[in-house]
């Protein structure tokens, strides 16, 4: 066994305990699609795999009971949601009422219903004000970043961006500040080859979280997608915004990818289902909570410094994993298709 195939047994052998956990012979696939994203989703919780599951288990049974049955958390998507609050703690009965509140806040800035868009912004935006109560002031910064992102890209942007915008409204300098470094963000992907539409929008309104020098983050985003390329052959699907958290690690770009695929390998044979470009994310997302561990030269970061800006990027990860967890879809990825990847990796 090579040393990359030994490193990838340590995130993943604890993703595959939680979901064995999990999971339940009456589950439908679509259950099993985002059960996946539950268990990597609280996989830092310090817990057994089986505690771990039934707080899952729990958290979506109060998300469900609790909720109408055409609101997003009756969805098997709420798996995901309450694995999200698990592991930030956030009590379900909490976030009910502070989606409702959030929700009607929505409403008053006539922001449309966004669905599960909507409900993971909720998520975020409670992740990043520690579950403080969200005021006026919060959601009208949200809607002028919102309206700054439909100025450059009004076909592009809807609610499927809010996730996005509720992480953006977070970081410091004016709506128009922060939407301008995203847009040059984009055309510089652009220039570079990428293909420009929604998929590479939402990498690009993402980048600027990294609090990375945006020329340094460009540079190694773009790295990581050729090697994608050219170490899969072309033929591993995925979203552009599934590199993002790769983008944080220090080490050598090659090995990242390698490791990522070699994860990806391993999720690819233990299960029967084909699940699309989700199992590329999840790959990335094991192999960031392995390598963020180390520097660039494979030692533990375990100076007081490194540990601090650890402990930040952990947090940018899981701002990020939410943020991005509204751009899965099972149905519009046609789910369990084979040979239908075209559109989902460029």
């Amino acid at each position: 066994m090579t040393n990359i195939e030994e490193r990838t047994m340590i995130p993943i052998q604890r993703f595959r305990n939680i979901l064995g956990s999990l999971e339940l012979p009456e589950h439908s696939v679509e259950e099993l699609y985002w059960l996946r994203f539950a268990a990597q989703a609280a996989i830092l919780r310090p817990e057994k795999p089986e505690d771990i599951a039934s707080l899952i288990r729990k958290t979506a049974s109060l998300l469900h009971e609790n909720t109408p049955w055409y609101e997003s958390l009756s969805t098997a998507a709420r798996f995901a949601v309450a694995a999200l609050l698990v592991q930030n703690h956030d009590s379900p009965c909490d976030f009910i009422k502070g989606h409702r509140h959030i929700s009607n806040l929505f409403r008053q800035q006539e922001l449309r219903p966004g669905g599960m868009h909507e409900t993971l912004s909720v998520v975020i935006m409670r992740m990043n004000a520690d579950k403080r109560r969200i005021h006026h002031q919060d959601i009208t910064r949200f809607k002028a970043i919102y309206e700054e992102m439909k100025h450059f890209h009004w076909w592009l942007t809807g609610p499927d961006d809010f996730p996005a915008v509720a992480a953006l409204s977070h970081l410091d300098g004016s709506s128009k500040d922060v939407i301008t470094q995203t847009e040059r963000m984009y055309q510089y992907l652009v220039d570079s080859g990428f293909k420009s539409g929604d998929n590479l929008q939402s990498a690009a309104n993402l980048l600027p979280l990294l609090e990375m020098d945006p020329g340094a983050a460009a540079t190694r985003f773009i790295g990581l997608r050729e090697l994608v390329k050219t170490e899969s052959d072309n033929t591993v699907p995925y979203h552009y915004d599934s590199l993002l958290p790769l983008v944080m690690l220090k080490q050598d770009v090659e090995h990242v990818i390698q490791m990522t695929l070699a994860i990806y390998k391993e999720l690819e044979m233990s299960s029967e289902n084909q699940f699309g470009a989700s199992t590329f994310g999840i790959a990335a997302d094991l192999c960031f909570l392995d390598l963020i561990r180390y520097d660039k030269d494979l030692n533990s970061r375990d100076d007081f410094d490194a540990v601090k800006g650890m402990l930040s990027d952990i947090h940018r990860f899981h701002i990020i994993t939410a943020a991005t967890l509204s751009r899965f879809d099972p149905t519009a990825e046609g789910l369990f298709v084979k040979d239908t990847y075209e559109g989902w990796y460029i």
